[in-house]
C-alpha cells in the first residue's frame, strides 16, 4: 500500500505501528533507568538491556539520527557485546559515595607532614593561652572549687581572651597560615569570610594522646552567663582530635593507672581533676568531651590498663541523666573489666560540687565506701518504666526481658548470680530470668569481646585493684495477686 492511500484501515494499522514502536522505545528506557539506578545503588556497571528485536529491514529512527552523515546505511544495534561502550562505563554514585564492593581510598596518615604541622600549631595555641593574664571569674571560679591544681601541670590549663582574633592573630604572626589553623579547629570563618578565635573568654584545658602530645582544647564558659552559651566548648574534629575515642586525664593519669590507681569514669573535665586532687594516686579521673562513653574510649583505656584485672568506678552525676550516662557505661565496660561501681554522690551533684560542699573527705568516702555494684543502678534503671506493671506476672516476665541484655553482657561467670538475684527481686522462676538472658547473649556476642586475660591473671594470681563491696539488698519486689 502506498504512502498516499486514504484507506481508514490502513490509517489505522499504520499509527498502531506506530504506537507499538514507541511503547517498545518507551519500555526499553525504562528498562536502561532502572538498570543505571540499581548500578549506582550496588556500585557494580550497569547492564546493557537487549534492544527490541526489530523486523528484517526496518530501522529505527534513533539509527539514522546517529548515523554517520557518510553513511548511507546501517545494520540494527542487537546486544551489548555488538556495542562494549554502552555496558563498560562505571557508575559514579552521587555525593562522592563509595561504589559497594569498591576499595576504600586510602585515609589521611596522622603521622605525615599534615600531622607535625596540627601539633606544632597546638603547641603554640598552649602556650598562648597559658601566658594569658587571667580574668577574676576564672581564678575565682577554680579556687573556691578547689581546683587550683588546674593552672599547674600536669592540667596546665591557659585561659583564652575574649577578644575575636587574637589567638588568629598570634598564630599568624608566628608563621601558621589559614589551612593549618581551620584544619586545627583553632580559628574558624565568621559570617563574613574573615576568621576568628574558635574559643573566647574561656578557661582552657589541653586535650592530649596517649604520648602527651596536645590535640585540641575544651573551654569552660563564666558561670551565670548567656544560658544558650554551651557550658563547655570542644575542639571540632581534625586530623589528630578524634573526641570518640580521645578521654580527658588519661595521658595526664597514664602513671599513675599503670602503678594500680582505680579509673573513675566521670562527666566533665573538671570532674575528672577533682578526682586526682583528693586522691593522690589512688584514683584517676576520665571524662569523655562532647560525646558519651564509647567503645572506643574504653578501648584507649585498655591500653593503659589491664582492664581483666581492674575495677572501673563510675561517677557520674546523681541525676537523670547521670543515671542513664552510668548505664550506658555498664553497657560499654561490662564484661571487660574486673568489676563496675557506681560512686555515691548526693543527689543532684558532680564530683567537684562534692568537693567544693563537702571536701576532700566528702568526695574520697563517695568513691571508697559509698559505693554500689553499677549493675544495681543499670537494673533499677531499667525497671523503672515497668513500676506500674509489676503487680502482674506478665508486667515482670516482660521487665525481665527487658532487664536480661545488661545481664548478657556481663561475662558467663557473672550471669548465674545477676540471674538468681534478679528472679528473686521480680519474683519470678530463675528459668524465666535465664531463658530471657540466653535469648540476649546471642545478640551481643558479637559486641562484647572475649575475656582473652582471664586465664593470664588466675596464673599469676592477681586481683582487681579494687573489691567492690558485697551488693545491697535489692528492694521489696511486688508479689502478684
Amino acid at each position: 500500500m502506498s504512502e498516499g492511500s486514504n484507506d481508514p484501515l490502513d490509517e489505522a494499522a499504520a499509527q498502531l505501528a506506530h504506537l507499538a514502536r514507541a511503547l517498545l522505545s518507551a519500555s526499553e528506557v525504562g528498562l536502561r533507568i532502572h538498570a543505571t539506578r540499581t548500578a549506582r545503588r550496588t556500585g557494580t556497571p550497569a547492564v546493557a538491556v537487549p534492544e527490541p528485536r526489530r523486523p528484517r529491514g526496518e530501522e529505527d529512527d534513533r539509527d539514522r539520527a546517529v548515523a554517520p552523515a557518510t553513511s548511507t546505511s546501517r545494520s540494527p544495534r542487537r546486544t551489548s557485546a555488538a556495542h562494549p561502550a554502552r555496558t563498560s562505563t562505571p557508575v559514579t554514585p552521587p555525593s562522592g559515595r563509595r561504589p559497594a564492593g569498591a576499595p576504600h581510598a586510602p585515609r589521611p596518615s596522622t603521622r605525615g607532614p599534615a600531622s607535625s604541622r596540627l601539633l606544632g600549631v597546638h603547641r603554640d595555641a598552649l602556650d598562648f593561652f597559658r601566658e594569658q593574664e587571667r580574668p577574676a571569674w576564672a581564678t575565682d571560679m577554680l579556687r573556691d572549687r578547689g581546683l587550683t591544681a588546674a593552672w599547674e601541670p600536669p592540667w596546665s590549663a591557659g585561659y583564652a581572651p575574649a577578644g575575636w582574633t587574637q589567638l588568629t592573630q598570634h598564630l599568624r604572626s608566628r608563621g601558621w597560615d589559614d589551612e593549618v589553623l581551620l584544619a586545627a579547629g583553632l580559628s574558624r570563618r565568621s559570617r563574613t569570610g574573615n576568621l576568628i578565635d574558635h574559643f573566647r573568654d574561656r578557661i582552657v584545658l589541653p586535650l592530649r594522646r596517649a604520648d602527651g602530645q596536645v590535640i585540641g582544647f575544651v573551654g569552660r564558659c563564666a558561670p551565670g552567663g548567656d544560658p544558650r552559651t554551651p557550658k563547655y566548648l570542644n575542639s571540632p574534629a581534625s586530623g589528630v582530635y578524634d573526641k570518640s575515642a580521645t578521654l580527658f586525664g588519661l595521658a595526664e593519669g597514664r602513671a599513675a593507672l599503670t602503678s594500680g590507681a582505680v579509673p573513675v569514669l566521670v562527666e566533665g573535665p573538671m570532674d575528672a581533676i577533682a578526682v586526682a586532687a583528693v586522691t593522690g594516686e589512688a584514683f584517676v579521673g576520665l571524662a569523655p568531651c562532647g560525646t558519651s562513653l564509647t567503645r572506643a574510649h574504653v578501648d584507649e583505656l585498655g591500653r593503659v590498663v589491664d582492664l581483666a584485672s581492674s575495677t572501673v568506678v563510675v561517677a557520674t552525676d546523681h541525676d537523670a541523666a547521670g543515671d542513664a550516662a552510668a548505664v550506658k557505661a555498664f553497657e560499654r565496660i561490662a564484661g571487660r573489666c574486673a568489676g563496675q561501681l557506681r560512686a555515691g554522690l548526693p543527689e543532684g551533684l558532680d564530683p567537684s560540687d562534692v568537693l567544693r560542699r563537702e571536701g576532700p573527705a566528702g568526695l574520697r568516702e563517695a568513691l571508697t565506701t559509698r559505693t554500689r555494684p553499677l549493675l544495681d543502678v543499670a537494673v533499677d534503671h531499667r525497671l523503672m518504666r515497668w513500676a506500674d506493671q509489676l503487680q502482674w506476672v506478665q508486667g515482670r516476665v516482660r521487665a525481665a526481658r527487658h532487664v536480661a541484655p545488661l545481664i548478657a553482657q556481663l561475662k558467663e561467670s557473672e550471669r548465674g548470680s545477676a540471674v538468681t538475684a534478679l528472679a528473686q527481686r521480680l519474683d519470678l522462676m530463675e528459668s524465666t530470668v535465664s531463658d530471657a538472658v540466653a535469648v540476649a547473649v546471642p545478640e551481643l556476642s558479637r559486641e562484647v569481646p572475649p575475656d582473652a586475660s582471664t586465664s593470664r591473671r588466675i596464673q599469676e594470681g592477681s586481683t582487681p585493684t579494687l573489691r567492690p563491696p558485697a551488693a545491697t539488698t535489692a528492694p521489696p519486689h511486688t508479689r502478684g495477686r
